[in-house]
């Protein structure tokens, strides 16, 4: 590769003295190097220690090439005769079974449409066509899939257990769980906190019940709804937004474990 289509960047790990953590900075003189750090560390946590010192962990060097830019492929549209399946198949739909045309990707030109139920072939996979769904193909040569009939419910999402959107709602709450955490590690100056992950984050509802616990130290698993509960307890008209509770009786839950609703 010719020195001209490549390209160097060198870059410093860079971390306060007395600390773990390294954040990489660009490569340039003492002052550029040390506002360069403290932009990122502020972006990162939130806060930067005037007058500390800075340590250089590691030295970094990347190469980058430039490589052949590739030309796009632009489909022309039909110019005579439609599109025809390469045969009917069989597939299970709707709970029943179904003869369905499969067609084949590379037949497609730019601006034809498919309705589905429908199978798409091509190379690499195979595309199912659900009915009320539609493929079109892009002049780039994109396949582009729209509903176009509105998904009928069968019934609302409310107390009746839907096994799927349990899970999906499972996970939403214990990634807030763990994103508090993230948030939490970044932000904190404690090094028991950024350093040691002696920390665990959990979501509760008005009453204090245990909603999501992440699994950040395993030894507050048991713990979180405890040290929650008698704090909320305390609120005779509930919590709102933004309002918080720091528990340190070992009565309560034998942890130290600040808590937050929201």
């Amino acid at each position: 590769m010719a020195e001209a289509d490549r390209d160097a960047h060198k870059r410093l790990h860079l971390r306060y003295a007395g600390t773990d953590t390294a954040l990489v900075v660009p490569m340039g003189a003492i002052g550029e190097l040390q506002s360069a750090f403290e932009a990122t560390h502020r972006q990162r946590y939130g806060f930067v220690v005037p007058g500390k010192g800075l340590i250089v962990e590691a030295l970094s060097v990347e190469l980058v090439g430039k490589t052949e830019k590739l030309q796009e492929i632009h489909l022309a549209p039909r110019s005579s005769g439609r599109l025809a399946p390469k045969a009917d198949v069989a597939c299970f739909i709707d709970g029943a079974w179904q003869n369905i045309p499969l067609y084949e990707r590379e037949e497609m030109a730019a601006g034809e449409r498919i309705e589905g139920p429908a199978i798409i072939a091509e190379a690499t996979g195979t595309i199912v066509l659900d009915p009320g769904w539609a493929a079109e193909m892009a002049v780039l040569g994109h396949l582009l899939l729209r509903r176009q009939v509105a998904l009928r419910r069968k019934a609302a999402v409310d107390t009746e257990v839907d096994p799927v959107m349990l899970e999906v709602f499972n996970n939403l709450f214990m990634s807030i769980a763990e994103q508090m955490g993230s948030t939490l590690e970044n932000t904190s100056h404690s090094v028991n906190i950024k350093e040691r992950l002696d920390f665990s984050c959990a979501l509760f509802d008005r009453k204090g019940n245990l909603i999501a616990n992440a699994p950040h130290m395993p030894v507050h698993l048991g713990s979180m709804g405890r040290a929650w509960r008698p704090s909320s307890a305390r609120g005779a008209t509930g919590w709102r937004r933004a309002t918080s509770s720091s528990s340190t009786r070992p009565i309560t839950a034998a942890r130290i474990c600040p808590t937050s609703p929201w």
